[in-house]
């Protein structure tokens, strides 16, 4: 359990993430949160599923990652408040995304998954994954172009972004209010979908504590995203000068693509559960 907390980046195996993320080229820093969380993510489940079969050990596997669960959605969340660089306010949203997903886990304890009304802890947590990859790319691409023009990975390299770039500050927009879990976005139902197992297992088993830690990180979630919104559209570009950004077909695409599956299984969840 601590070599996989390590590689999914659960508290309190977590340190090493806003450091690597900030010292990493931006397409490395892209793959370890989406790609490298995924593969965490589906061992763990694997691994996880073998000990709530055992009447012996399942429960002390829900009471220990119940209350990583809980640690890792407090310190993710509320250590996001305070950064400046963008790069570690999204390192610790990695690390509150992986609380939010170890959270279901308990909900696979297989004298309650079959209690479990609508979709179950596994197609929960692989849903809320392919929803994060596909915010997390959007970000990161859209990062990517702003530190090429920019020179910067502060928060404040996106200020006025909105008139410097229409496009790029709607797309943002769309993946930071996916990632904080605004309504009709693929992260709003990958929460929801969490938090509905969550619930019931707390109702069978007591563990509320979990419940409780994860409403307060997600609305803690909502402020340190919305400052990044702020930024975009409601400050000054820093310089007078700042030019406004082209970008040339492929990149369009590709950013357009992703606004439009974060969106469009945000509110059509069906079109990638089947493949699940």
């Amino acid at each position: 359990m601590v070599g996989l907390a390590f590689k999914i980046a659960a508290v309190p195996f977590h340190i090493w993430v806003p450091d690597v993320y900030q010292g990493t080229s931006m397409p490395i820093t892209a793959y370890l949160s989406v790609a490298s969380k995924a593969a965490g993510f589906i061992v763990l489940i694997r691994a996880m599923d073998t000990f709530m079969y055992s009447q012996v050990t399942a429960g002390p596997c829900v009471l220990l990652v119940s209350v990583l669960a809980a640690l890792t959605l407090i310190i993710g969340n509320f250590s996001a408040i305070n950064q400046t660089n963008l790069k570690r306010l999204l390192a610790y949203s990695s690390i509150a995304h992986a609380g939010f997903l170890i959270m279901a886990i308990p909900a696979m304890d297989k004298n309650i998954a079959s209690t479990i009304q609508g979709p179950s802890a596994v197609e929960s947590i692989s849903f809320y994954l392919a929803g994060y990859l596909l915010m997390s790319m959007l970000c990161f691409l859209i990062m990517t172009i702003i530190r090429v023009s920019s020179d910067s990975e502060n928060i404040d390299s996106l200020n006025g972004l909105a008139s410097r770039s229409p496009f790029l500050a709607f797309s943002m927009t769309v993946g930071i209010a996916s990632l904080a879990g605004v309504p009709l976005t693929v992260g709003f139902l990958g929460k929801f979908m969490v938090f509905n197992v969550a619930i019931q297992h707390a109702m069978s088993t007591g563990y509320w504590f979990v419940v409780v830690f994860a409403v307060l990180g997600a609305t803690a979630g909502f402020y340190y995203y919305f400052k990044v919104i702020k930024s975009i559209y409601f400050n000054a570009p820093q310089t007078e000068d700042s030019e406004s950004l082209d970008l040339n077909s492929l990149s369009k695409f590709i950013i357009m693509s992703l606004v439009a599956l974060v969106l469009i299984l945000g509110l059509f969840p069906d079109l990638i559960m089947r493949f699940l």
